[in-house]
């Protein structure tokens, strides 16, 4: 299970989410405006699908058949060999307690 001690600051997310954009949309979108809404979109996921047991209980009601108890539908911030850190979310049709596919 996520713990917040192990998930990075809003702040990181957003200037590394801002950093991989198509250059397109840093040239024509203004930083203050791609911000935003990079902070909306991945508050969405620091503060509720990484850490909120509400609404991973949701998920778990949904796929009763695999079994899975409601923390393991709880995104995760995984170390990976071939980058820093990867955030990764359940999938359907898939284990969601499975670190990797």
């Amino acid at each position: 299970m996520t713990r917040k001690s192990d998930l990075p600051p809003l702040d990181m997310l957003v200037t590394a989410a801002d950093a991989g954009l198509h250059p397109w949309v840093r040239a024509y979108v203004a930083q203050p405006v791609r911000r935003a809404g990079q902070e909306e979109e991945l508050g969405f996921w620091l503060n509720t699908a990484a850490q909120d047991m509400d609404y991973a209980t949701t998920y778990a009601e949904a796929a009763p058949q695999s079994g899975e108890p409601p923390e393991s539908y709880l995104d995760r911030w995984l170390p990976l060999r071939t980058a820093p850190r990867r955030l990764r979310g359940w999938e359907v049709g898939r284990n969601p307690g499975c670190g990797t596919r």
